[in-house]
């Protein structure tokens, strides 16, 4: 594309100015192509502090989670575990067999 300006008897300062007018253009056009994101770009986040904050609300999670646990009696912990065995129970004896 330059080599066949240069060879069209553009010379040096032609094509300079043909450069200019080329990078004019596409910047314009990258600007009205972000004028339609209204300026919505994306952020720019410190990775690092994303990951320990990512880190420290899986702990939290983790311990509001033990602390539902701890605070429940053993006979409701036992109940629960039982229904759950039940449940599972059902549901391997309601699987069809289709050998």
């Amino acid at each position: 594309c330059l080599a066949r300006r240069t060879s069209a008897g553009l010379g040096a300062e032609g094509l300079r100015a043909y450069a200019r007018r080329r990078t004019k253009h596409r910047t314009a056009l990258a600007r009205l192509h972000f004028a339609n994101y209204h300026g919505a770009m994306a952020e720019i986040i410190n990775l690092k502090r994303a990951r320990k904050s990512k880190a420290r609300a899986e702990k939290e999670q983790r311990a509001t989670e033990n602390r539902a646990k701890a605070l429940t009696p053993k006979s409701l912990r036992n109940l629960e575990k039982k229904r759950r065995k039940k449940i599972l129970k059902d549901l391997e004896g309601n699987k069809r067999n289709d050998s």
